[in-house]
C-alpha cells in the first residue's frame, strides 16, 4: 500500500506516520482556512518572535541597571560621597528589574496566547480550534484600551488646567511682556495637546479595530460561519508602526544593540501579523464569495432524421 500524501510504502490497513504531524482539518470550509493559517510557518516564526521579545525587554533593562551602576563608580571617581548614592542608586537598580519583569508580563502572556493558539491548530486529535489564545489577546487589548482612555482623560483635565491658568496670568497683564509670554504658552499648549490626541485618538482605533478582529475570528471559530472583515486601517498601522520601530532599531542598533534588537524584532512581528490577516481575509473572501464559473449558452442540437443515422 502507498501512502497518497507522501508516496511511503506502507503495509495494507495501517496508518502512514505522516498523517501524525498533518494539523486534522474540520469539516467546515471556515474552519480549515483558520486551522490552516494558525498551523503555518508564518505563524510559527510569529509565536517565536512574541517568545523573544519578552527576553530582549528584561535584558534591555538590566542594561539600564547596570548603566545605574557606572555612575556610582563615576561618583567615586570625583571623589564624592558614595553614602550619598548609593541608597539612590540602590533603589533605582530595584525599581528597573521590578520594573523589567512587569513590563514583560504582557508580552509573555501574548507569547503564551499565540503558542495556545498554534498548537490548536496543529492538533492532530481534532478539528476545532480553541479559542482560549484569543480570549487572552482580547481581554490584553480591552486593559490597553482602557488605560489609553484614562491617560486620555488625564491629558485632558491637566490641558484644562493649564489653559485656565494661562489664560488668568494673560488677563492680569493685557498689553505687558509677560502676556505675551503667557499667550506664547498657550499656543504651544494647544499644539501639543492637538497631536497628542490625534495619537491617542488613533492609539484608541487601532485597539478597537484588534477587538473586532478578535471577536470576528472567535465567531468564525466558533460558528463556521466566514467572515472577511478584517479593518484595513488595522493592517496599514500596523506597517507604519513598524516602519517606525525599524528606523528606532537602526538608529539604537549601535549604542543600545539590545534595545535596537528588540526594535527589528518588534517590527518583523507586525508586518508578518499583517501578512498573515491578509492571507486570512483573502482566505474568507474566497469562501463567501467563491468563484462562479461562466456558464456558456448551448447550442441546439440538430434534428436528426431517418436519413442522417446513415
Amino acid at each position: 500500500m502507498i501512502c497518497p500524501k507522501c508516496g511511503r510504502n506502507i503495509p495494507d490497513g495501517s496508518v502512514c506516520p505522516c498523517s501524525y504531524n498533518t494539523p486534522v482539518l474540520s469539516s467546515n470550509p471556515a474552519v480549515n482556512t483558520l486551522k490552516t493559517i494558525g498551523s503555518s510557518p508564518l505563524f510559527l516564526v510569529v509565536s517565536i518572535l512574541l517568545s523573544i521579545a519578552p527576553v530582549l525587554t528584561i535584558a534591555s533593562q538590566l542594561g539600564l541597571r547596570d548603566n545605574m551602576w557606572d555612575l556610582f563608580y563615576y561618583a567615586m571617581q570625583l571623589d564624592l560621597d558614595p553614602s550619598l548614592f548609593y541608597p539612590v542608586i540602590d533603589a533605582a537598580s530595584s525599581m528597573s528589574v521590578a520594573g523589567a519583569v512587569l513590563s514583560a508580563v504582557p508580552a509573555i502572556l501574548v507569547a503564551v496566547a499565540m503558542w495556545i493558539t498554534y498548537a490548536s491548530c496543529r492538533d492532530t486529535q481534532s478539528g476545532n480550534v480553541s479559542t482560549a489564545g484569543l480570549t487572552i489577546c482580547k481581554v490584553l487589548s480591552i486593559i490597553s484600551l482602557v488605560c489609553i482612555c484614562i491617560f486620555a482623560a488625564i491629558l485632558v483635565l491637566f490641558m484644562v488646567i493649564l489653559l485656565i491658568a494661562g489664560v488668568a496670568e494673560a488677563a492680569n497683564d493685557v498689553y505687558g511682556y509677560d502676556a505675551s509670554i503667557a499667550q506664547a504658552g498657550i499656543a504651544v499648549l494647544l499644539v501639543l495637546f492637538v497631536i497628542l490626541a490625534a495619537v491617542l485618538a488613533l492609539a484608541v482605533i487601532y485597539q478597537v479595530c484588534v477587538i473586532k478582529t478578535i471577536n470576528r475570528i472567535k465567531a468564525t471559530a466558533t460558528t463556521g460561519v466566514p467572515d472577511n472583515r478584517i479593518p484595513n486601517f488595522l493592517v496599514v498601522m500596523n506597517y507604519i508602526e513598524a516602519a517606525g520601530m525599524v528606523l528606532a532599531g537602526l538608529a539604537n542598533l549601535f549604542t543600545t544593540p539590545i534595545l535596537g534588537l528588540g526594535s527589528l524584532v518588534g517590527a518583523a512581528t507586525l508586518v508578518i501579523i499583517s501578512i498573515i490577516l491578509t492571507r486570512y481575509r483573502s482566505g474568507m473572501t474566497l469562501l463567501m464569495y467563491p468563484p462562479v464559473q461562466p456558464v456558456y449558452p448551448q447550442q441546439p442540437t440538430p434534428p436528426q432524421g431517418p436519413g442522417n443515422w446513415g
